[in-house]
């Protein structure tokens, strides 16, 4: 071997690689996050979540959407964005006039809740820290509608949450539990019915039936919490009030679809609901529906082998995130992309993960999760050279799977420069610093963008 193939080989198997890397990655990053900000006009979801969130921190923990629109109030149900979703936002609004910069800070709280998981998933499973700590911020600008955490909406930091916390329930069961209750009313409801999917495999699987009440009880404290702020702050003269409102706002949800076991096995209803799939973009598709299907079948294949996690875990895991998928696939009519989140993220994630394990071997499971972290390249040159890689790591000892750190990295150059390439826009806070909750603010932002 020359020498500059030895170099070659010795700096993508070594972990100065990720050194090199560190610091400049971050900076493009965030200033690809930046750039994409002011590609995004308003959007009337983030106008409602910054009314209510920046109320809630800042006013008295009013949570009050915006006045003169069907938001309006005190706890509404139509305000589907509670406080977990905005935090780095509601703090930026304190000390900024500067719209990007907001929601920059929204994105950035939301990468430091993802990193300080991290570390304890990182240490509980022995993983490369500083291979996760760049996989982490690839992951929160790759997945489909993930700019939500700019919007300041409630889908990326609740799935965060659920996701590392069930990693982590093996080892902290109490606290795992305990922060997930915090996403069902603070974060986004839909998790709410993927840790009911979670507990119950984890009760069959484990047959801890003497621990479930306090684990139930701990898991509950913060919707009770939230049920007290209700009772102390809201417009309803009582919670059941609240919560009927609740039950019809949410029983007119056209996202959901009609769900019956004939709809569930009506194959032209499936394929009706599958038509607004064809206007996607096929690696949008290829993001959302190859992933699990591969996971699922590689997992059948080894029989949970090398999959970083124990068998109970597999079970429960695949058991939280498999009928949200079934959802959107068999019943869902119109698939939402931000809904998509609930799986693309977690199974992304958790490729990732299985890739930053100390001395991998090169095996089926760890080829699957290069591919699905391949899928994610921003272009078609880089996707094939993502597969020329693959195989050179399968066929030769000069690249291992740390070479995806390269990938990436080019992949986040390419989407700054095709994001530098569209509009921008500037919006104007001098409105909404009056009043965040006003009509005047709602009006303006939904204004931007369409002259």
């Amino acid at each position: 071997m020359s020498k500059n193939s030895k170099f070659i080989s010795k700096f993508f198997n070594q972990e100065g690689l990720f050194n090199y890397f560190l610091l400049p990655y971050f900076a493009i990053l965030i200033y690809f996050v930046y750039k994409t900000s002011n590609t995004l006009p308003p959007f009337r979801d983030e106008a409602v979540s910054l009314s209510a969130n920046i109320s809630f921190y800042l006013d008295g923990l009013s949570f009050e959407g915006p006045k003169g629109t069907k938001f309006e109030g005190r706890y509404s149900p139509y305000l589907t964005s509670p406080p977990l979703s905005a935090v780095g936002s509601s703090i930026a609004w304190m000390f900024s006039d500067n719209f990007n910069i907001i929601r920059i800070s929204n994105f950035i709280w939301v990468l430091a809740v993802q990193l300080i998981y991290t570390m304890y998933v990182s240490k509980l499973y022995k993983l490369d820290l500083k291979k996760l700590i760049i996989y982490s911020g690839f992951t929160l600008v790759s997945f489909p509608f993930w700019f939500g955490s700019l919007y300041s909406l409630g889908e990326t930091i609740s799935i965060i949450i659920f996701f590392n916390s069930l990693l982590l329930y093996k080892a902290f069961p109490k606290t795992s539990i305990f922060m997930m209750g915090w996403i069902v009313f603070f974060g986004k409801l839909l998790i709410g019915f993927l840790f009911i999917f979670f507990y119950i495999a984890n009760l069959l699987i484990n047959r801890k039936f003497k621990k479930a009440p306090l684990e139930i009880l701990l898991y509950l404290i913060p919707s009770g919490l939230w049920f007290l702020l209700i009772w102390l702050k809201s417009n309803y003269s009582s919670i059941s009030n609240y919560l009927s409102e609740f039950n019809v706002i949410h029983q007119n949800n056209s996202y959901v679809g009609e769900f019956s076991l004939t709809n569930l096995f009506n194959f032209k209803y499936i394929i009706d609901n599958f038509e607004v799939v064809l206007s996607w973009n096929p690696s949008v598709i290829l993001r959302v529906f190859l992933p699990p299907i591969l996971l699922f079948f590689v997992l059948i294949f080894k029989k949970g082998e090398g999959f970083m996690l124990d068998s109970k875990q597999l079970f429960y895991f695949v058991s939280s995130i498999a009928p949200l998928f079934g959802w959107f696939i068999l019943i869902s009519p119109d698939k939402p992309l931000i809904y998509a989140t609930h799986f693309t993220f977690p199974l992304l994630m958790y490729c990732f993960y299985l890739l930053s394990r100390n001395d991998l071997k090169i095996n089926i499971v760890n080829n699957s999760a290069f591919l699905i972290c391949s899928l994610y390249m921003t272009s078609n040159v880089l996707f094939i050279f993502s597969i020329i890689a693959l195989i050179f790591i399968n066929f030769s000892k000069r690249l291992s799977y740390s070479f995806f750190v390269i990938l990436i990295s080019l992949s986040l150059l390419n989407s700054t420069y095709e994001v530098i390439q569209q509009k921008s826009y500037v919006v104007d806070l001098e409105t909404c610093k009056k009043g965040v909750t006003s009509y005047d603010c709602f009006e303006y932002l939904m204004s931007v963008g369409k002259d």
